[in-house]
């Protein structure tokens, strides 16, 4: 349990939480019988097992960077239509008052069915199995309607403005990451037109867990929004390519990747050829990931995983577009 930090256990019993248990079992009508600590944790929010009368129960309290009404009403909607489509999506269950969420002391908590499982091993296998229900879970959104505002992937960029230039070399970075995002900008500004569906927002290879019989759990619908219809393609060809992780945490280590694994990179793209993706499609699916990899670089940045000079050779391949360049050639490759 090396994994755990204080800041991600939802620890019922403290002082914080006082008649936490007895609120908690009102509103869902079951009667506790022991809390404990789930078996994999990523850094964003407090969360629980709780094993009760009427079973096992997933309890996470809902980051406050989406609590707001409407992310948060989208949020449970969205996973609860998937999971009545989808067994691997653990369905939320309903309060007595027939509520998405659980109220206390002005946070939001979700109540999810256990599904229990182990988290990627890197294997290409798994990537693979992955991939597999990346198809299935896009083919099942398309038909959730939402009229909820579109957000473009720019919607989601961490500010430039949270990161600090400590030293004059940082300052540089900094300058050349904001010249980057003036580029990115305008290159997603002359894309052709696309289709928005809701997008899971982090299908990250961390919230997919496994059993021996394949994947078994997609999680974390907390970033669920309205986006081109393939940011989830551009979001996970970077995480399981180019984010060198703490397996088998979210958080990020030493070094920064440059370039994408070349075994999972062409995995991946290999799969996408099978979606009857549109030139204009791949076109997308190019820039927006490398939108994606510098909103992942400048968020690891704020998060203090790395510094801006960490990650200036990645900014540098960034400016230069290398990564479209590759999917791109791999595109004409297949046609």
């Amino acid at each position: 349990m090396s994994n755990l930090n204080t800041h991600d256990v939802l620890f019922i019993n403290s002082p914080e939480f006082k008649d936490f248990q007895s609120a908690l079992e009102h509103t869902y009508n079951f009667k506790m019988q022991t809390a404990r600590l789930p078996e994999h944790i990523s850094f964003t929010s407090r969360k629980v097992l709780i094993d009760t009368d009427k079973g096992t129960f997933f309890l996470k309290e809902k980051p406050l960077y989406c609590s707001g009404e409407f992310e948060s009403k989208l949020a449970a909607d969205f996973q609860k239509f998937i999971s009545s489509n989808l067994n691997i999506v653990p369905k939320p269950v309903q309060t007595v008052f027939n509520d998405s969420y659980f109220v206390w002391g002005g946070r939001l908590y979700f109540l999810t069915q256990y599904l229990q499982g182990r988290v990627y091993n890197g294997s290409i296998h798994d990537l693979r199995q992955i991939l597999e229900v990346l198809g299935t879970f896009r083919a099942v959104a398309r038909e959730y309607i939402s009229d909820s505002k579109p957000f473009e992937p720019f919607d989601l960029l961490v500010p430039l403005a949270y990161i600090h230039a400590n030293t004059q070399e940082d300052g540089k970075v900094l300058k050349t990451a904001e010249k980057i995002l003036i580029d990115l900008k305008q290159k997603y500004k002359a894309l052709r037109p696309t289709l928005y569906a809701v997008a899971h927002g982090d299908f990250s290879i961390f919230n997919v867990l496994f059993n021996e019989g394949g994947v078994v759990a997609l999680n974390d619908f907390d970033n669920a929004k309205k986006l081109p219809a393939v940011q989830d393609l551009a979001e996970f060809l970077v995480s399981s390519t180019l984010v060198n992780y703490v397996a088998p945490l979210s958080n990020l280590k030493h070094p920064v990747y440059v370039t994408p694994h070349t075994a999972s990179f062409d995995t991946v793209l290999t799969y996408f050829a099978k979606l009857n993706l549109t030139p204009d499609d791949w076109a997308r699916v190019a820039l927006q990931a490398e939108i994606a990899w510098f909103d992942l670089l400048t968020l690891a940045v704020v998060k203090g995983d790395y510094t801006l000079r960490d990650i200036a050779p990645a900014l540098e391949c960034i400016g230069a577009h290398t990564l479209r360049a590759k999917i791109i050639r791999f595109f004409d490759t297949i046609n």
